[in-house]
């Protein structure tokens, strides 16, 4: 499964935006966590979009952090 799915993610975001078993202690408060299979940083709604799909057609368990939701809204008010 996981080549399948590193490959879908590939398809929905550049390969420098995908991490393989990133430490999570990078991103949290206290610096604890291990390793996250696949650690993706979308830009775009569009690509959260998709990563959420593909993760639901695989049926892998995901879980999102938006930093500043003010940035997500005015780039999608752009439009």
């Amino acid at each position: 499964m996981d080549k399948n799915f590193y490959s879908r993610l590939k398809e929905i975001l550049p390969a420098d935006q995908i991490k393989e078993e990133e430490p999570m202690r990078l991103h949290t408060t206290f610096r604890v966590g291990g390793p996250a299979r696949f650690f993706v940083t979308p830009k775009t709604a569009e690509e959260l979009q998709g990563i959420i799909a593909c993760c639901r057609e695989a049926q892998v368990p995901f879980w999102c952090r938006i930093r500043d939701m003010r940035a997500w809204s005015s780039r999608s008010s752009r439009r």
